[in-house]
């Protein structure tokens, strides 16, 4: 296997030691951000010779585990500004490395202009998409621009364009050049496509013909554990790395062992035990809850636990060191993504505020979490952190069940989205029109005077965070800035365990850490629900993929609900 690595590792020009590669590159006026991978990464950037000053953030590459002592740090973005207004991509050199470089010679569909690709996927989309990928593939033959269908394949995926992806990526499999790349970056689009035979199919087809490339081996052991093919799985992860010296290879091993404890099946009979034993509500049963709380000035807490919660969610000390390789992994992830601190996972404090979460969730009235949509989906693309999130929330309620059955069958319960569902069916709206007090906690300083307006509020308390750091570009500078922790997690615990709030309406879009202030909202007598990314989708940040929302439901229109019904 390490012989075919480094056959691999030659063939693209790349030393056993030096390897990295680049993956996207795009120019926008005279500025350029780039994404790839590299060990060893010192870069150095020259646009026509001269060197360039560049900006560069890691990323963890979960997909690069296996590749060598610490792979999946090795991801990266690279943003620069170059000294011309309208730079000719021929003349940029990166050099990632001692033993890589990469430049229009070796990366030449990387360094066509982005306009051309894009105008390559509108042209396809246009028109039959078989004759049009046929098309692609006769012109990157006729220019020797082998991998542009390739990357045209990529662009129309991310575009949400799946289909005519799909159809481009086939095509290419008939360059031979470019095979490996083209069937890879199939097998993973119909792997979240959730059609895992058709995945596997690919990996065996790219397995007899020419093996698997650099830190391909581990998602491919997953691939086939996601269809129950366990002993493969195991053997293909033991070939590319012992586990009693690879991180990743023991890692893999943990969560293949996840996979065959708690297959599908397990998860769909968990989810009909947890609704056997907790109540399924409606939309409208909701809503019904919320009011009647505020009218009889009683606590409330809805609260919804997606997969940053999930990785948090504690069973017992024999599961934590069963699968603390997946754990760890999932909660620094987390951290990176809220706090830009992964070394937050060793931190004293930010451990007893765990302890302040779980009990946080014995608080709910209702959560929201739980879904044979979120089985299929999860376990369809075999995610380490989906997966977990699906078992360890399921687990977790049931083991709430069993400790207080009396008070789980009060508890209801509904899927993850409860809080778009609460905003598109205008139940959100009902509930918060005319009310004399709200409070908010959010990273958005401007979503208080809207919501104020369009619904009549009375008085509005904000409590302004910072609000998730890998959303920092999407949310703004102000709604950024500043540290959620521990700064203003200590200051806002302060302020909340003071005073008396019975009768009033808290929503709260703080993370994980939100939990935690909900519960102590709750116990000052508060109605409290945890809106999440509702906030961003009121305030129009691109931070996920939002339901559309009807402008009458929009609190930053300029008009009133009142003006809006009428």
């Amino acid at each position: 296997m390490i012989g075919r690595i480094r056959a691999v590792l030659r063939r693209v020009g790349l030393s056993p030691r030096y390897r990295g590669h680049l993956d996207a590159l795009d120019l926008t006026g005279a500025h350029l951000r780039m994404e790839g991978w590299a060990s060893h990464f010192r870069p150095h950037l020259t646009y026509d010779g001269a060197a360039v000053p560049v900006q560069v953030r890691q990323v963890v590459r979960p997909d690069l585990a296996g590749l060598g002592r610490g792979s999946e740090a090795w991801g990266f973005t690279l943003t620069a500004d170059l000294p011309a207004q309208a730079p000719d991509v021929a003349k940029l050199a990166l050099r990632l490395n001692r033993g890589c470089t990469v430049d229009a010679r070796t990366h030449p569909a990387l360094f066509t202009p982005q306009s051309e690709v894009e105008a390559c996927a509108a042209a396809i989309l246009a028109g039959d998409l078989q004759a049009g990928a046929a098309d692609l593939v006769e012109r990157s033959l006729s220019t020797r621009n082998l991998i542009l269908p390739v990357r045209v394949g990529h662009a129309l995926r991310a575009a949400g364009q799946a289909g005519a992806a799909e159809a481009v990526l086939r095509a290419s499999l008939a360059l031979p050049e470019v095979r490996p790349l083209a069937r890879h970056a199939l097998m993973t689009l119909v792997a979240a496509g959730g059609r895992l035979p058709e995945a596997v199919a690919l990996l065996d087809a790219a397995r007899a013909e020419e093996g698997l490339g650099p830190g391909q081996a581990f998602p491919a052991a997953l691939l086939y554990a996601g269809i129950g093919r366990f002993a493969e799985a195991r053997a293909l992860i033991r070939e590319a790395g012992d586990p009693a010296l690879d991180e990743a290879a023991a890692q893999a091993l943990e969560f293949v062992a996840l996979l065959e404890r708690f297959p599908p099946a397990e998860a769909r009979r968990m989810l009909a035990e947890l609704r056997a034993r907790f109540r399924t509500a409606s939309l409208a049963e909701i809503e019904a809850d919320i009011l009647a709380a505020l009218v009889e000035r009683r606590p409330y807490f809805l609260v919804r636990l997606g997969d940053g919660e999930g990785a948090w969610l504690r069973l017992s000390p024999e599961d934590e060191a069963e699968f603390a390789r997946i754990y760890r992994t999932n909660r620094r992830e987390m951290l990176d993504f809220w706090f830009r601190d992964p070394a937050l996972m060793d931190d004293p404090r930010f451990r007893a505020a765990i302890d302040a979460f779980d009990a946080a969730l014995l608080e709910a009235d209702c959560i929201g979490a739980f879904s044979e949509a979120a089985i299929a989906h999860e376990y369809g693309v075999v995610s380490r952190r989906g997966v977990t999130w699906v078992v360890n929330t399921l687990r977790k309620a049931l083991a709430m069940a069993e400790a207080d059955p009396v008070r789980a069958r009060g508890i209801a319960v509904r899927d993850l989205t409860v809080h778009y569902d609460l905003v598109l069916s205008g139940a959100l709206a009902r509930i918060l029109q005319g009310r004399a007090a709200v409070g908010l906690i959010t990273c958005h300083r401007d979503l208080a005077p809207a919501l104020q307006r369009h619904h009549g509020l009375g008085r509005v308390e904000l409590i302004k965070i910072p609000g998730e750091q890998i959303h920092a570009d999407a949310l703004g500078t102000d709604a950024a800035a500043g540290r959620h922790w521990p700064d203003r997690y200590e200051e806002i615990c302060a302020q909340l365990g003071r005073g008396d709030r019975r009768g009033e309406l808290w929503l709260v879009a703080a993370g994980l850490l939100g939990k935690i202030y909900g519960a102590a909202l709750k116990r000052s007598g508060a109605v409290v629900i945890d809106i999440g990314a509702v906030a961003d989708l009121w305030m129009g940040k691109g931070t996920r993929t939002f339901p559309d929302l009807p402008p009458a439901l929009n609190p930053m229109t300029s008009l009133p609900m009142t003006s809006l019904r009428a």
